[in-house]
């Protein structure tokens, strides 16, 4: 430890080690992310992923998400085909819900709350 302007400073703290020797948050949070697993892929696993999320769409979304496919030339991300599977379930109460929370009244600005759900998102290892 050294002292900086009158406090103590505990260099491993401020490298990424908590003083509690628990590891980085980063560690405790993602235990895949940490350095001993470093670009490893977890094999014979795909996350927790129902088959009927990926083929079992009625027409009009099958239409929509197969439009995706053929102008983006990629496969539609998961949160979009699970928003679209069964909409009357889940898409539509969602959506309506995640947008009175991300536009509705509050202390933070639109712009703020896209940060934070952003930054959630890179926490969680989401590509969006």
């Amino acid at each position: 430890m050294r002292a900086t302007a009158g406090r103590r400073v505990d260099s491993t703290w401020r490298y990424g080690r908590s003083p509690t020797g628990l590891g980085s948050w980063r560690e405790r949070r993602q235990p895949f992310a940490a350095p001993g697993f470093a670009g490893r892929e977890r094999k014979g696993t795909r996350g927790v992923r129902l088959d009927v999320v990926d083929r079992g769409h009625a027409p009009d979304e099958a239409a929509v998400l197969a439009e995706i496919r053929e102008r983006t030339g990629a496969e539609p991300l998961g949160v979009v085909k699970t928003l679209m599977y069964r909409p009357e379930l889940f898409g539509f109460p969602f959506s309506e819900e995640l947008d009175r929370v991300m536009r509705g009244p509050s202390d933070w600005s639109p712009g703020e709350r896209e940060l934070f759900a952003g930054f959630t998102s890179l926490l969680n290892q989401c590509p969006f």
